[in-house]
């Protein structure tokens, strides 16, 4: 062990410092509640805002932030009451609510769990734009504790498992029996009243994607090592695991990992087991050792269940579990400036030294010290199947971080997937999207996992293969064939939509608006019309078409892929906006949208004017108009869509084409007999001959006949 290691296992090995007590934590909300209460009350309904029929929000009347996830919250109450008994957490795009799990998460009624009691999209005046509240009701206990920094007195084990253990492992049953993970245990998510009488409440988990707000301390290991946003959605082995930690950090009073960096909290776990990283040589309850040891054992499949833990409640003594520590080699691995002693603390130390990790893989080191020092041929197999397979596809581009991230899942599969300083299970890659997203950076990397194929080696890796990786390995191919097509209604875009469904659009022009379903998106364009100049060249864009793709199913591919041939404007773009839109508009309606009407009217320039008849143009053009003021967008649709009117106007075009070939025919003959001069002159002078030579004929022939008939008068 490396001397930086040795002082680390040291310190967390001393008798922790006396505790400073620190007063209890407000409950939610701040210590001048009632009075904000009051004064918000007084303003009158201009701080109300309003949910669905049965509550309303005190805009006026902040309550604290929320520890981890740093959602602002508010005092609500229901309407037709004067005190607010419940809080609204005000959620929104960073990152994205769980608002998949609401419906079922409102049928818990446990009183271990925080009540959820509403929620809505709303339009939320303090930022001018729409967002998601979810009610909650109110808890009547402080936090248990405000900072995972925050000292305490070490709880004892008949209060640890009357007040902590027992509600929420009943709330963990509910959760499971509705296949809902949690994801979001841990001491600064407990209501409770030390020395009260009443037991720990559950805070919610909906605000944040899974996780998300978790101190390293609390979760497994492997989930530790992934990013916050893309730990992806975990089991409820990994529920009981968050609530064992939580438990050793109210019997300790303190967090233990406090003055170590989280690379460094994991590198003890990974050492010593996660029990012993976290316990040490404190002495806690006698009676809590074995529910410790059993629910942070490092094994998810060995790791005790809810059955194993409601038989120990019930007086039932199980097996000990021992720590599970991994092979330990004879020899370190120097990484890095770094002596590692096992893979996964290699793999780990690999994500931030990638050209140092690239020459030990191509010189053989790696594969020596597998072989030779830890005596793992199977582990050295699948190092030399990453590198492979890494090699298949060539040396090029972003081969070195392809390559290093396939070694490092074949030194430790149950890692998450590690490549350009990122960490995410392959079912957090979604929320890591979005998160990306929401934070205005590119997805490039992110989408760099699929398309090199990551998650289906991660997936090859797993010693304990599972009936939906299957499905998985399906999905991503998916999604590797969305981002190779760069059409609307692919790339990045769609891979979002359809990772996470409870994404709302991320339009550029629908930043006011909370849009999840096509219902919303089309009322949200209605909104956007009314814009006149401001608004954009066009109602579809990337996003849009990739949201409509994952989210409405009868919208045909034909018709997003006819969004992608031109530019905004052109009346085959035009149409297929159009089609869209009015499909929407006949399943969802409403059945008026003439604002949106009437953008179309002004987009539909170029689609009249690919009709020929001038009369034609301009009849569609002032019964284009007569619709948009109706909002029926079907009848927009029919007007220039129509394939009658299409098919008449072509044929009566290709009979005037016909027509205008023959007398341009005839009119350039003419031409060139008038340019031809002498042809003219002889024609003309023949043509005066003949006429001079019937002149003449004429009298000729009159002269005889007057001559015959004066002779024969004289007879």
């Amino acid at each position: 062990m490396t001397d930086a290691a040795t002082a680390v296992t040291a310190e967390n090995n001393a008798p922790p410092p006396p505790p400073e007590m620190t007063p209890p934590p407000s409950m939610e909300g701040a210590p001048d509640e009632e009075a904000a209460v009051e004064q918000a009350i007084a303003r009158g309904v201009d701080g109300l805002v309003q949910i669905g029929d049965r509550y309303e929000v005190l805009t006026n009347a902040s309550a604290v932030m929320t520890d981890a996830t740093q959602q602002q919250t508010y005092l609500a109450r229901r309407i037709g009451q004067s005190q607010p008994h419940a809080f609204a957490i005000v959620t929104g795009t960073r990152p994205v609510a769980r608002s998949e799990i609401l419906s079922g998460l409102r049928t818990v009624e446990n009183p271990g769990l925080l009540q959820l009691v509403d929620w809505g999209v709303v339009n939320w005046p303090l930022e001018r734009r729409q967002r998601l509240l979810c009610v909650f009701e109110r808890p009547h206990a402080p936090r248990l504790m405000s900072s995972m920094k925050e000292h305490r007195a070490p709880m004892g084990e008949d209060e640890a498992v009357r007040a902590i253990l027992d509600p929420c492992i009943n709330v963990l049953g509910d959760l499971y029996n509705r296949g809902i993970f949690h994801g979001a245990i841990r001491p600064t998510n407990l209501y409770y009243n030390p020395g009260g009488s009443a037991t720990a409440i559950l805070g919610q988990c909906v605000s944040a994607p899974p996780s998300f707000g978790q101190p390293t301390i609390i979760e497994p290991i492997e989930r530790a090592m992934a990013m916050p946003s893309g730990r992806g959605p975990g089991t409820i082995a990994d529920d009981i695991y968050a609530l064992g930690a939580t438990l050793a950090v109210l019997a300790l009073g303190h967090d233990p990992s406090q003055g170590m960096t989280d690379e460094q909290f994991i590198e003890q776990k990974i050492d010593r087991g996660s029990y012993p990283a976290i316990i040490g040589n404190t002495r806690i309850s006698s009676g809590l050792i074995e529910p410790l040891r059993g629910m942070l054992y490092d094994d998810p499949r060995q790791r005790w269940t809810i059955d194993d833990i409601r038989q120990w409640l019930g007086g039932r003594r199980l097996s000990p579990k021992q720590p599970q520590i991994a092979r330990r080699a004879q020899r370190a691995f120097a990484l890095g400036g770094q002596e590692l002693w096992r893979p996964r603390s290699v793999a780990m130390a690999m994500r931030d030294n990638v050209v140092e990790a690239v020459k030990v893989i191509d010189n053989g080191e790696l594969d020596r010290w597998l072989r030779r020092t830890l005596g793992d041929n199977g582990m050295a197999n699948r190092v030399a199947e990453a590198v492979t397979t890494a090699s298949s596809s060539g040396r090029g581009g972003s081969f070195e971080d392809r390559l290093v991230a396939r070694v490092s899942m074949a030194l430790d599969p149950a890692a998450p997937i590690r490549y350009k300083g990122n960490a995410m299970m392959p079912l957090g890659i979604g929320d890591a999207l979005a998160y990306a997203v929401g934070e205005g950076q590119g997805p490039q990397e992110i989408c760099e996992v699929i398309t090199g194929q990551l998650p289906l080696f991660w997936i090859n890796c797993q010693t304990d293969a599972k009936p939906e990786h299957t499905g998985y390995i399906k999905q991503f191919d998916q999604y590797k064939t969305y981002l190779e097509r760069s059409a609307y209604g692919y790339g990045p875009e769609r891979v979002l939509y359809e990772m996470v469904g409870s994404m709302p659009c991320a339009s550029d022009m629908l930043q006011e608006f909370y849009v999840t379903s096509s219902y919303e998106l089309i009322r949200a364009f209605e909104v956007v019309a009314m814009k006149g100049e401001q608004r954009p060249s066009a109602p579809i864009d990337r996003h849009c078409a990739a949201f409509i793709a994952g989210r409405d199913r009868r919208v045909a591919e034909i018709m997003l892929n006819a969004l992608g041939t031109g530019k905004d404007g052109d009346s085959g773009k035009v149409l297929a906006t159009l089609n869209i839109l009015t499909s929407i508009q006949r399943r969802f309606g409403p059945p008026q949208l003439p604002n949106l009407a009437g953008w179309f009217c002004d987009l539909m320039l170029p689609v009249i004017e690919r009709f020929h008849n001038r009369n034609l143009r301009k009849r569609l053009t002032e019964e284009a108009q007569q619709a948009a003021r109706k909002g029926d967008l079907a009848e927009l649709q029919a007007l220039v869509d129509d394939p009658k009117t299409i098919r008449s106007d072509e044929e009566g075009f290709m009979e005037a084409r016909r027509n205008f070939v023959l007398l341009a025919a005839e009119i350039a003959r003419l031409k060139k007999e008038v340019a031809n001069r002498s042809t003219l002159e002889r024609g003309a002078g023949r043509e005066a001959a003949a006429v001079i030579s019937a002149v003449l004929a004429v009298i000729v022939i009159a002269g005889i006949v007057v001559v015959r008939a004066t002779g024969m008068a004289g007879l």
